[in-house]
Protein backbone atom coordinates (compact mmCIF):
# COMPACT_ATOMS: atom_id res chain seq x y z
CA UNK A 1 0.00 0.00 0.00
CA UNK A 2 2.86 2.59 0.86
CA UNK A 3 4.45 1.83 -2.68
CA UNK A 4 1.09 2.32 -4.16
CA UNK A 5 1.03 5.53 -2.40
CA UNK A 6 4.38 6.55 -3.36
CA UNK A 7 3.55 6.26 -6.90
CA UNK A 8 0.30 8.22 -6.61
CA UNK A 9 2.39 10.66 -4.84
CA UNK A 10 5.55 10.46 -7.61
CA UNK A 11 3.46 10.89 -10.44
CA UNK A 12 1.49 13.69 -9.00
CA UNK A 13 4.35 15.72 -7.80
CA UNK A 14 6.19 15.35 -10.71
CA UNK A 15 3.44 16.08 -13.44
CA UNK A 16 2.17 19.18 -10.90
CA UNK A 17 5.29 21.09 -10.79
CA UNK A 18 6.53 19.92 -14.86
CA UNK A 19 3.09 21.46 -15.62
CA UNK A 20 3.46 24.68 -13.76
CA UNK A 21 6.83 25.33 -14.93
CA UNK A 22 5.35 24.89 -18.76
CA UNK A 23 2.19 26.89 -17.64
CA UNK A 24 4.92 29.56 -16.81
CA UNK A 25 7.01 29.76 -19.74
CA UNK A 26 4.18 29.84 -22.15
CA UNK A 27 2.05 32.65 -20.56
CA UNK A 28 4.14 34.55 -17.57
CA UNK A 29 8.09 34.40 -19.66
CA UNK A 30 8.18 37.52 -22.07
CA UNK A 31 10.47 34.91 -24.39
CA UNK A 32 9.80 35.42 -28.17
CA UNK A 33 12.83 32.69 -28.84
CA UNK A 34 10.86 29.18 -28.59
CA UNK A 35 13.58 27.50 -28.31
CA UNK A 36 14.28 28.53 -25.12
CA UNK A 37 11.10 28.09 -23.66
CA UNK A 38 11.45 24.42 -25.24
CA UNK A 39 14.32 24.50 -23.13
CA UNK A 40 12.82 25.54 -20.28
CA UNK A 41 9.57 23.38 -20.05
CA UNK A 42 11.86 20.36 -20.58
CA UNK A 43 14.34 21.13 -17.90
CA UNK A 44 11.31 21.87 -15.68
CA UNK A 45 10.02 18.23 -15.95
CA UNK A 46 13.06 16.77 -16.00
CA UNK A 47 13.97 18.14 -12.66
CA UNK A 48 10.87 16.97 -11.24
CA UNK A 49 11.09 13.50 -12.39
CA UNK A 50 14.45 12.94 -11.42
CA UNK A 51 14.53 14.01 -8.18
CA UNK A 52 10.92 12.50 -6.94
CA UNK A 53 12.18 9.17 -8.53
CA UNK A 54 15.24 9.55 -6.74
CA UNK A 55 13.59 10.12 -3.55
CA UNK A 56 10.63 7.75 -4.08
CA UNK A 57 13.04 4.97 -5.18
CA UNK A 58 14.76 5.62 -1.47
CA UNK A 59 11.82 3.48 -0.02
CA UNK A 60 10.59 1.55 -2.22
CA UNK A 61 11.09 0.40 -6.15
CA UNK A 62 8.85 3.42 -7.84
CA UNK A 63 8.55 3.34 -11.37
CA UNK A 64 6.20 6.99 -11.72
CA UNK A 65 5.85 6.33 -15.69
CA UNK A 66 3.66 3.90 -16.32
CA UNK A 67 6.06 2.83 -19.45
CA UNK A 68 8.15 1.44 -17.16
CA UNK A 69 6.07 -0.44 -15.34
CA UNK A 70 4.40 -1.68 -18.43
CA UNK A 71 8.10 -3.12 -19.44
CA UNK A 72 8.21 -5.03 -16.08
CA UNK A 73 5.20 -6.62 -16.64
CA UNK A 74 6.25 -7.93 -20.57
CA UNK A 75 9.20 -9.20 -18.47
CA UNK A 76 7.30 -11.24 -16.69
CA UNK A 77 8.92 -9.35 -13.31
CA UNK A 78 5.59 -8.46 -11.74
CA UNK A 79 2.01 -9.73 -12.20
CA UNK A 80 -0.81 -8.67 -14.51
CA UNK A 81 -2.54 -7.30 -11.03
CA UNK A 82 0.48 -5.30 -9.96
CA UNK A 83 0.66 -3.74 -12.78
CA UNK A 84 -2.42 -2.57 -13.37
CA UNK A 85 -2.83 -1.32 -9.73
CA UNK A 86 0.54 0.46 -10.23
CA UNK A 87 -0.42 2.05 -13.32
CA UNK A 88 -3.87 3.19 -12.32
CA UNK A 89 -2.15 5.20 -9.42
CA UNK A 90 0.43 6.79 -11.44
CA UNK A 91 -2.79 8.02 -13.92
CA UNK A 92 -4.67 9.02 -10.69
CA UNK A 93 -1.69 11.08 -9.56
CA UNK A 94 -1.61 12.65 -13.36
CA UNK A 95 -5.24 13.36 -12.86
CA UNK A 96 -5.53 15.03 -9.45
CA UNK A 97 -2.43 16.97 -11.19
CA UNK A 98 -4.34 18.27 -13.87
CA UNK A 99 -7.54 18.84 -11.52
CA UNK A 100 -5.87 21.12 -9.35
CA UNK A 101 -4.29 23.07 -12.40
CA UNK A 102 -7.99 22.98 -13.57
CA UNK A 103 -8.96 24.80 -10.28
CA UNK A 104 -6.55 26.92 -9.91
CA UNK A 105 -5.81 28.00 -13.59
CA UNK A 106 -8.85 26.90 -15.73
CA UNK A 107 -8.06 29.08 -18.66
CA UNK A 108 -5.09 27.60 -19.32
CA UNK A 109 -5.66 24.13 -18.87
CA UNK A 110 -6.32 23.77 -22.28
CA UNK A 111 -2.49 24.90 -22.85
CA UNK A 112 -1.45 21.41 -21.61
CA UNK A 113 -3.80 19.01 -23.92
CA UNK A 114 -1.73 16.29 -25.66
CA UNK A 115 -2.83 15.38 -28.69
CA UNK A 116 -3.89 16.48 -32.19
CA UNK A 117 -4.70 20.36 -33.03
CA UNK A 118 -3.20 23.68 -33.08
CA UNK A 119 -1.74 25.19 -29.83
CA UNK A 120 0.10 27.64 -28.34
CA UNK A 121 3.53 25.71 -28.94
CA UNK A 122 3.28 23.03 -31.13
CA UNK A 123 0.94 21.67 -33.73
CA UNK A 124 1.15 18.52 -35.07
CA UNK A 125 -0.65 16.17 -37.18
CA UNK A 126 -1.81 12.57 -36.51
CA UNK A 127 1.22 10.79 -38.05
CA UNK A 128 3.59 13.22 -36.41
CA UNK A 129 2.28 12.24 -32.63
CA UNK A 130 2.55 8.43 -33.34
CA UNK A 131 5.46 8.41 -35.00
CA UNK A 132 7.23 10.60 -32.69
CA UNK A 133 6.08 9.15 -29.33
CA UNK A 134 6.46 5.99 -30.62
CA UNK A 135 10.14 6.69 -31.02
CA UNK A 136 10.99 8.61 -27.58
CA UNK A 137 8.79 6.00 -25.79
CA UNK A 138 10.95 3.15 -27.43
CA UNK A 139 14.22 5.44 -26.31
CA UNK A 140 13.68 6.32 -22.86
CA UNK A 141 12.61 3.07 -22.00
CA UNK A 142 16.08 1.32 -24.02
CA UNK A 143 17.78 3.94 -21.27
CA UNK A 144 16.01 2.61 -18.30
CA UNK A 145 17.14 -1.04 -18.91
CA UNK A 146 20.60 -0.25 -19.58
CA UNK A 147 21.01 1.53 -16.29
CA UNK A 148 18.73 -0.18 -14.46
CA UNK A 149 21.06 -3.44 -15.39
CA UNK A 150 24.58 -1.00 -15.10
CA UNK A 151 23.63 1.26 -12.02
CA UNK A 152 22.85 0.67 -8.96
CA UNK A 153 22.66 3.53 -6.98
CA UNK A 154 19.07 4.84 -7.24
CA UNK A 155 20.40 9.24 -7.31
CA UNK A 156 22.50 8.00 -10.22
CA UNK A 157 19.34 6.22 -11.70
CA UNK A 158 17.28 9.31 -11.19
CA UNK A 159 19.96 11.84 -12.59
CA UNK A 160 20.25 10.07 -15.87
CA UNK A 161 16.67 8.92 -16.42
CA UNK A 162 16.09 13.01 -15.93
CA UNK A 163 18.67 13.72 -18.44
CA UNK A 164 17.32 11.43 -20.83
CA UNK A 165 13.31 12.87 -20.51
CA UNK A 166 14.92 16.15 -20.81
CA UNK A 167 16.96 15.62 -24.00
CA UNK A 168 13.71 13.69 -25.24
CA UNK A 169 11.26 16.34 -24.08
CA UNK A 170 13.34 19.58 -25.53
CA UNK A 171 13.34 17.31 -29.39
CA UNK A 172 9.51 15.87 -28.97
CA UNK A 173 7.97 19.12 -27.66
CA UNK A 174 7.96 21.16 -31.24
CA UNK A 175 6.47 18.26 -32.74
CA UNK A 176 3.62 17.29 -30.14
CA UNK A 177 3.61 18.88 -26.85
CA UNK A 178 6.32 16.75 -25.39
CA UNK A 179 5.64 14.02 -22.98
CA UNK A 180 7.26 10.35 -22.58
CA UNK A 181 4.80 9.27 -20.22
CA UNK A 182 1.60 7.85 -20.72
CA UNK A 183 0.14 9.41 -18.26
CA UNK A 184 0.45 12.97 -18.59
CA UNK A 185 -1.79 13.23 -21.71
CA UNK A 186 -4.73 12.57 -18.94
CA UNK A 187 -3.27 15.92 -16.98
CA UNK A 188 -6.05 17.93 -18.58
CA UNK A 189 -7.45 16.13 -21.24
CA UNK A 190 -9.75 15.05 -19.16
CA UNK A 191 -11.22 18.91 -18.56
CA UNK A 192 -11.35 20.46 -21.79
CA UNK A 193 -13.58 18.25 -24.31
CA UNK A 194 -14.36 14.90 -25.69
CA UNK A 195 -12.32 15.31 -28.96
CA UNK A 196 -9.02 15.38 -26.98
CA UNK A 197 -9.73 12.79 -24.95
CA UNK A 198 -10.48 10.25 -27.73
CA UNK A 199 -7.43 11.47 -29.76
CA UNK A 200 -5.79 10.61 -26.61
CA UNK A 201 -6.06 6.88 -26.87
CA UNK A 202 -3.88 6.70 -29.91
CA UNK A 203 -1.72 9.00 -28.16
CA UNK A 204 -1.04 6.11 -25.75
CA UNK A 205 -1.15 3.39 -27.93
CA UNK A 206 1.90 4.74 -29.56
CA UNK A 207 3.95 5.07 -26.80
CA UNK A 208 2.67 1.43 -25.42
CA UNK A 209 4.23 0.42 -28.47
CA UNK A 210 7.56 2.14 -28.38
CA UNK A 211 7.78 -0.04 -24.73
CA UNK A 212 6.51 -2.96 -26.26
CA UNK A 213 9.37 -2.63 -28.97
CA UNK A 214 12.40 -1.77 -26.96
CA UNK A 215 11.50 -5.01 -24.34
CA UNK A 216 11.52 -7.25 -27.48
CA UNK A 217 14.48 -6.11 -28.54
CA UNK A 218 15.77 -5.67 -25.36
CA UNK A 219 14.89 -9.30 -24.53
CA UNK A 220 15.86 -10.58 -27.67
CA UNK A 221 19.75 -9.20 -26.90
CA UNK A 222 19.82 -10.27 -23.49
CA UNK A 223 18.72 -13.87 -24.29
CA UNK A 224 21.35 -13.86 -27.45
CA UNK A 225 24.24 -12.96 -24.96
CA UNK A 226 23.15 -15.73 -22.19
CA UNK A 227 23.57 -18.08 -25.12
CA UNK A 228 26.91 -17.31 -26.21
CA UNK A 229 28.28 -16.88 -22.80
Amino acid sequence: MKRLLLEFLGSFGYLLFGSIIELFAIYYLSISFLPLKFFIIALGFAISFGVIYSLCNLFFEIDINPLFTFTKWLKNNISSYKMISTIFMQVLGAVEAGLLIHLMLPSLTDSLVIGVGDYILFSADFNTIVLTEFVVSFIFTTIYFVIKEKIQSKKVCGLILGISLFLLLFISIPFTGGSVNPARGFISNLFVNFDTLCQLGFYLCSSLAGALFSTIIHHTLSYHHNSVC
